[in-house]
């Protein structure tokens, strides 16, 4: 189970109290599908964790923003809340719980137009504001193509042109 660490009942649920019990966040996240700060299902979610030997993670805003542009880079659309599997994956990967020689699948259940302004802002660097240095290397890296032109017809031609040659 990832979560965000801005709506992480369930990771401290499980890391503070064993999954005894839950205590309620203020959620605060831009994946908006999963800014859920006290879910209704939590016990069920902390048994299926228990008796699978899975695990809890949380991904922070800006973990969430390059994961969604890695998997916009291989040209899949999605919405933060499901890069939030990938953030997650590769948390798990950088910890050991995961190796190479495991199979994994990341679901994605949203699509990219479910917050078309995630993406516009995140490409125009307004967003996330805050990362760490080697975050911040990884996700300028993937704003490489960014342009800012004229919302017109013969603006965008021009554009691709330039980029043709």
């Amino acid at each position: 189970m990832i979560q965000a660490e801005g709506a992480n009942p369930l990771v401290r649920s499980i890391n503070e109290f064993g999954g005894r019990k839950l205590e309620p966040v203020q959620a605060k996240t831009r994946a908006t599908a999963i800014r859920i700060g006290n879910p209704a299902s939590w016990k069920k979610a902390v048994r299926v964790i228990e008796q699978t030997g899975g695990w809890v993670e949380q991904v922070s805003e800006a973990e969430i923003a390059l994961a969604k542009a890695e998997i916009g880079a291989e040209g899949i659309g999605c919405e933060p809340a499901s890069a939030v599997t990938l953030a997650g994956l590769k948390k798990l990967v950088a910890q050991g719980k995961v190796g190479a020689e495991d199979s994994v699948v990341v679901v994605l259940t949203g699509h990219t137009l479910k917050d078309p302004d995630y993406t516009i802002q995140y490409h125009r660097g307004e967003w996330p504001k805050e990362a760490s240095a080697e975050l911040g290397s990884a996700i300028a890296a993937t704003r490489r193509n960014a342009a800012r032109i004229e919302a017109s017809a013969d603006a965008v031609l021009s554009e691709l042109e330039r980029f043709g040659r």
